[in-house]
């Protein structure tokens, strides 16, 4: 469909970048499943981008005690984790890879609040699958607009970075 534009697919854990430079690469959730090899994967794939090139990450994270001890006992509880190989990153861990990649955070968003949790992963948080599209719709509409703000960056279960080389 897009004869001029160049896609990759490949293993994160053993890519080696080759020359070719990227003006944007997209991580959408996969770090916390191979947290071992986060900070190698960050490495490479910010040898990948031009000198202005941007990364766009959305991974699930936690930044207080409380979601840490929730999340962590979600992962161990439901069948949908694999408590063993995957794990959610604290902000401040997350945050230290990128810059140990060589990468800036231009910009970080915390979208997982509650709208998140109650239309995004109903197999993973059945319990919190409750109320109707319009009522998801609403919290969505407020709750983006304080995605920036520190309770959200306290509160969210998800960041999404963006990062420049």
């Amino acid at each position: 469909m897009y004869p001029n534009v160049n896609f990759w697919v490949q293993d994160a854990t053993t890519f080696l970048p080759s020359d070719v430079k990227y003006d944007v690469i997209l991580l959408i959730g996969g770090l916390h499943h191979i947290p071992g090899y986060a900070q190698t994967v960050l490495s490479n794939l910010s040898k990948c981008l031009s000198p202005d090139g941007y990364m766009v990450n959305l991974e699930p994270t936690f930044n207080n005690r409380l979601l840490s001890f929730l999340c962590n006992l979600i992962y161990k509880k439901n069948k949908n984790f694999d408590h063993e190989t995957e794990r959610r990153f604290s902000l401040n861990e997350i945050n230290n890879y990128y810059t140990s990649a060589g990468l800036t955070i231009t910009k970080q968003l915390y979208p997982g609040l509650l709208a998140y949790l109650l239309w995004y992963n109903p197999d993973i948080f059945p319990f919190l699958n409750r109320g109707s599209v319009r009522l998801v719709k609403k919290l969505f509409s407020f709750e983006r607009k304080i995605y920036t703000s520190g309770y959200a960056k306290k509160m969210s279960v998800a960041t999404i970075t963006i990062l420049k080389k």
